[in-house]
């Protein structure tokens, strides 16, 4: 891992997933150019309760080895990780991955969480037209004893005006094309849900140049707050655009409740 790259993957013109890449450039780098948004949030601190239950997600093509894409995680138990399909490889390669709970991404492999599995849906689509079931786990070999879980067991019932969640995620922070300002760093923003049903695979957010996700954010949660504990409401999963910006309109969300049974097939596949 000699370079930290960002790119969109094509999903053609309109649905642009979250997984990053971009023209070789170190982390380092990278922070240094960083804004203070995730597009339009803030940075998280080390002793932010939010910054223990997310991982950055790193994953590293079967065919060049400098081509990373870069996504973000949620945890569902001690050595699980929530996040979208299109963040894992094709095929059963786990070497492929790079998982760390850090809130400033490094390349540093000794802080790499090693990884013993992962799985992605089953009938995960993803074409330029239609993006669906884009969901995953990861599973670490270890429990990590710091990390904070989210809670994805919920029963919501509609919602049909606007909603408030929390947004969590290491992406850019700023929808440019072929930028990386921001990349790599943890950032959190409150977004507003356009709908919610229970029945439906995904929810939206509306975007603007200065608010929203972004590449990197891929597989991040949404999340809400109750007391001191976190429910992840939906995984980060693609934008839609309009214009030359990025990053920019519309936002769309894994329903976690909608895929709670496939979850928990695969925790009891695991042994949990």
């Amino acid at each position: 891992m000699t370079n930290w790259w960002v790119r969109i993957f094509g999903i053609g013109i309109v649905l642009l997933s979250l997984s990053a890449c971009q023209p070789a450039k170190d982390m380092a780098e990278i922070k240094g150019q960083s804004g203070n948004a995730i597009i339009g949030g803030e940075d998280v601190q080390e002793d932010n309760p939010l910054a223990n239950l997310v991982v950055g997600i790193v994953r590293q093509s079967e065919l060049d080895s400098t081509d990373l894409s870069l996504c973000t995680g949620t945890f569902i138990t001690p050595d699980v990780i929530l996040t979208a399909a299109h963040c894992v490889p094709d095929t059963n390669r786990p070497d492929l991955l790079f998982v760390q709970q850090k809130t400033e991404l490094s390349r540093d492999l000794s802080t790499m969480l090693p990884i013993k599995a992962f799985v992605r849906h089953d009938k995960y689509v993803n074409s330029p037209s239609l993006i669906k079931n884009d969901v995953a786990l990861i599973q670490l070999k270890e429990p990590i004893p710091t990390a904070k879980i989210a809670i994805f067991k919920i029963d919501l019932g509609p919602i049909a005006t606007s909603w408030d969640f929390i947004g969590l995620g290491y992406g850019r922070s700023i929808g440019t094309p072929g930028t990386s300002i921001g990349n790599g760093t943890l950032r959190t923003t409150t977004f507003t849900g356009l709908f919610f049903e229970p029945d439906l695979y995904y929810f939206k957010i509306p975007m603007s140049e200065t608010h929203g996700m972004c590449n990197g954010d891929s597989g991040g949660p949404a999340l809400y707050k109750a007391e001191d504990q976190y429910a992840v409401l939906g995984v980060a999963s693609y934008v839609e655009k309009r214009g030359d910006i990025e990053c920019s309109w519309v936002g769309t969300y894994s329903n976690v409740q909608f895929y709670r049974g496939w979850i928990e097939e695969r925790l009891k596949e695991w042994g949990q």
